[in-house]
């Protein structure tokens, strides 16, 4: 820029009117309608999340019952192999088996 001095004058000021609302309009519907619109969401998530906790009790139900019912077929296979290993002292069909599959019995 130049030396000279630069003069700046003020624009007359704009005067903005705002339109009063409506008579008999209110903030009371849209405002009604959003509060209505986030109660359903949220009451549509809890209902989900309520879903989802009874489906997973379930499963963890149906999880132990299959638990307690493959501790039981262990407890039979071990008492069966018990069996077999005693019986092998004495048959040799049973001592032939215990000794093809190396059955042995821990206490």
């Amino acid at each position: 820029m130049n030396d000279q001095d630069v003069s700046v004058q003020a624009a007359e000021p704009v005067q903005v009117q705002v339109a009063a609302p409506a008579a008999g309009y209110s903030a009371f519907w849209p405002v009604t309608l959003l509060l209505v619109s986030f109660l359903l969401i949220f009451g549509a998530q809890l209902w989900m999340t309520i879903q989802q906790h009874g489906a997973m009790t379930r499963q963890i139900q149906q999880r132990d019952e299959v638990v307690q019912k493959s501790q039981k077929v262990q407890g039979e296979l071990k008492r069966l192999a018990e069996g077999l290993v005693a019986l092998a002292k004495r048959d040799p069909e049973a001592k032939a088996l215990v000794d093809k599959y190396g059955i042995v019995v821990k206490p």
